[in-house]
Order: C-alpha cells, then structure tokens, then sequence
C-alpha cells in the first residue's frame, strides 16, 4: 500500500514546491552466494537418513529470513541491479509493470537465488539502504527468492530474472 498512501499524500497534503520525505526510491537484487547458515533455512536435505531434497521443487520460491542482516555473513556473486524505481513526486500509481534482468556473475560460486532490498532518496542527498550485507538495525526484512536447487555459476556467466511489480507487491521468477 506504499504507492496509492505516497499518491494520496502528495495530492492532497503537499503544497506547491512542497517537499516529501522519502522523495524517491528503489529495490535492487543480486544474486546470492550459498552459505550454510542460509541454506540450512531454505533447502531441505536429508533428515533421519532419507533424502528429502525433492521437496525443494514444491516448495515456495520466496522467503524471509528476519534476523539474516544481524547474525548472517551475506555475500553476492553478482553487482546490484536496480529492476524498479519510483519517483514519490509521481501521482501515478504503477499497476503492473515487468522486466527481464540479465545478472552477470562477478565472480564464481554457488548461487541460490536473489535477494532484494530496497535504497530511499530521503532528501537530496541523504540515502537509507538496508543491504543485508551491512549489519543494520532495519526492521525491514529482505525477501530471498530462491530456486529449486542451487546452482554452480562461472565468473561472467548471465542469468535472467524476470522482475514483475505489481500494485502491492513484487515477484521474481527464474528463466
């Protein structure tokens, strides 16, 4: 509900030449080396001697792991990519919008999905970002999308992710 609060925001309270804080915004994605404080989180494998590691294929592809900025060590094997921007000047709301992302790998690793996290524009030059490879105190969660079952990435090698923003939430799916 960020967008249509913002929208209604700047119609009806702010002035001309008013200003608002957050001024703009954007997430940004990477790709997400394995680590096996993470992957005991979002991968099952064998439990009591059976292998278990098919339901990985049925299981939902995002996740959030509250605590993963303060105790877990993150680390990306891709540069971020910025797949949405908004502008809260904007008195359009975006309903629906996709794009397809190309990550290149910048190094090699295990990757198990992407990770988002959001950069706001506070005023002119001041900036909040929870990377969750910082260790902040943000309350805000950054969601993993996972795949089904790691996989073993090359230095420069290209991934695609399809990116769909939608009114009230966000999706990102692997092609």
């Amino acid at each position: 509900g960020v967008q249509p609060s913002l929208s209604d925001a700047n119609q009806r309270l702010i002035q001309d030449h008013g200003r608002m804080i957050p001024e703009a915004g954007e997430i940004k994605i990477a790709l997400l080396e394995s680590n096996p404080e993470i992957d005991k989180e979002l991968f099952v494998q064998g439990v009591n001697g059976y292998d278990l590691s098919e339901f990985n294929n049925i299981m939902g592809t995002k996740t959030n792991i509250h605590y993963l900025s303060r105790t877990t060590t993150t680390s990306f094997l891709s540069e971020p990519k910025v797949p949405f921007f908004f502008n809260f000047y904007s008195k359009e709301i975006i309903n629906e919008q996709e794009t397809i992302l190309e990550i290149e790998a910048c190094k090699s690793g295990i990757c198990i999905g992407i990770i988002t996290w959001l950069r706001l524009n506070l005023y002119e030059h001041i900036y909040f970002e929870n990377k969750p490879d910082e260790k902040g105190t943000s309350g805000w969660v950054n969601p993993i999308y996972k795949f089904n079952q790691p996989l073993k990435l090359s230095k420069g090698q290209l991934i695609k992710i399809k990116a769909t923003l939608l009114k009230d939430h966000v999706w990102y799916e692997f092609i």
